[in-house]
């Protein structure tokens, strides 16, 4: 009743789990180096109010390449451009 199988190679379970575990593990070992080396140190950012008063941060660099539209912005004008009337939503 019992088969012999010489000379042929089987792969079990057993056999097989430790590979495919240890190939589902290799992602998580990583690489030599960290996040924080893969990005930029130098990056800076500039606090921003946006029109409906919510504070964000914004790349230095978007900053200084944005597009000025109004270099000469009076108080009132950015009173107006504030008012809360002007609802987006």
């Amino acid at each position: 009743m019992k088969n012999n199988r010489q000379g042929k190679s089987d792969v079990n379970r057993r056999k097989l789990l430790p590979f495919l575990g240890s190939f589902l593990l290799l992602p998580f070992i990583g690489s030599s180096k960290s996040l924080t080396d893969i990005v930029e140190p130098d990056q800076s950012y500039q606090t921003m109010l946006t029109k409906d008063g919510k504070i964000v941060k914004v790349r230095s660099s978007k900053v200084n390449d944005s597009k000025v539209v109004d270099k000469q912005l009076s108080n009132h004008s950015l009173l107006k451009w504030l008012k809360k009337d002007n609802k987006l939503f």
